[in-house]
């Protein structure tokens, strides 16, 4: 079994006109989906948006369903002007950009007493997800920054190190914390990543116009994973 995550509806909502036998099962407050799909069985949730909520519902997926794989669907901003809206950014790694404990002697991102900063995906999942072929867009492979803050252009380009430091590829708020479940429970995992806006002009507009290709790109990276023979 495969899990799927995704932080909003709209970031599951394509998965799931797709799912096939579909049942919903409500856990907590959480209302899981399983059935098949792309002929993979899956379990769908949607986490909420932050971290803490992602990381909850990635514990309770495990917990509950014990998935061999987990897949991490959604939107994030770009960091790189050379990436546009409805590119593609498969996550290689992660940090949360917002653990700041520098006066300690650690490095931004750097998790207190565990010394863990980079969260790695599953090298299997990356490849077979870099051959998805995308019309129109592209598809990068990149470090994916995460923090409980929605940023403006202008504050994201106040924050140098985002850029300098950090060397992120995109930004969202609960990638890195779902990695952060994932390498603790040893579980192989990748998150795709649909940019819906650009590092420079009107995010709210860049966002509204990115939804249109939120669903198909990621499912079209999905969909080439979940038909890879090795994919369990």
């Amino acid at each position: 079994m495969v899990g799927i995550i995704g932080a909003m509806d709209i970031e599951i909502h394509g998965f799931l006109q797709k799912l096939e036998n579909n049942t919903s099962e409500n856990k907590d407050l959480f209302q899981f989906n399983k059935g098949n799909l792309f002929g993979k069985e899956v379990v769908i949730v949607k986490s909420g948006i932050g971290k803490v909520f992602s990381s909850i519902t990635c514990q309770k997926l495990i917990d509950e369903y014990h998935p061999e794989q987990i897949i991490m669907t959604g939107v994030a901003g770009a960091l790189k002007s050379s990436l546009n809206i409805g590119d593609v950014v498969i996550g290689r790694d992660y940090i949360q950009h917002d653990i700041e404990v520098v006066p300690l002697g650690l490095p931004r991102g750097t998790i207190p007493e565990s010394n863990n900063k980079i969260f790695t995906s599953d090298d299997h999942l990356v490849s077979v997800a870099q051959q998805t072929e995308l019309e129109g867009h592209n598809l990068v492979l990149g470090r994916i920054l995460s923090g409980d803050q929605f940023y403006s252009e202008e504050e994201t380009k106040e924050r140098k190190y985002l850029f300098d430091e950090l060397a992120g590829d995109a930004i969202d708020m609960e990638s890195a914390a779902v990695a952060q479940v994932c390498v603790f429970n040893k579980i192989p995992f990748v998150i795709v990543r649909t940019i819906c806006s650009k590092l420079d002009g009107n995010q709210e507009e860049q966002y509204r116009e990115s939804l249109k290709y939120v669903v198909n790109n990621s499912l079209g990276v999905i969909e080439n994973i979940f038909t890879s023979s090795r994919t369990k």
